[in-house]
């Protein structure tokens, strides 16, 4: 159909409401401060009455918001990017870590980064539970 619009082509960001782009928002605040709640995002859908959109959209916000962080005191500082990239898919899909060798081959990092990233989110998720001493990473 010619001029018919593919979902793909849609931002996800479009497609939410106002309520929902707000609370996304909410829920960005709260992962920046709390990334181990990835670890169970039912949880965190039933925490916030989320939709699988929702999170889905505040997990990009987050993301984004961790990118955009140049020169801030971040909860990620001193990590190179193949290994940001690897602890956030590690956070979403803990399960990716029964094969590790495919996902260190997927996501391109090496032995070094890899264990880098494991101690990181050892570090930091008791539990289920992120265990923070320090303020909140967001820069205003």
């Amino acid at each position: 159909m010619k001029g018919a619009l593919v979902m793909d082509q849609i931002p996800p960001s479009a497609l939410l409401s106002e309520k929902s782009r707000a609370l996304a928002d909410k829920m960005t605040q709260y992962l920046l401060v709390h990334p181990g709640a990835l670890l169970d995002t039912h949880r965190l859908m039933t925490r916030f009455q989320a939709s699988p959109a929702i999170v889905q959209q505040a997990i990009r916000q987050l993301e984004t918001a961790t990118d955009r962080q140049e020169g801030a005191a971040t909860v990620l500082a001193g990590l190179d990017e193949p290994t940001k990239k690897l602890i956030f898919r590690l956070l979403r899909h803990p399960h990716d870590l029964v094969d590790g060798h495919r996902l260190m081959r997927r996501c391109g990092v090496s032995s070094a980064q890899f264990q880098q990233a494991l101690n990181w989110i050892d570090q930091r998720v008791i539990d289920g539970e992120e265990m923070w001493s320090g303020e909140s990473p967001l820069v205003e």
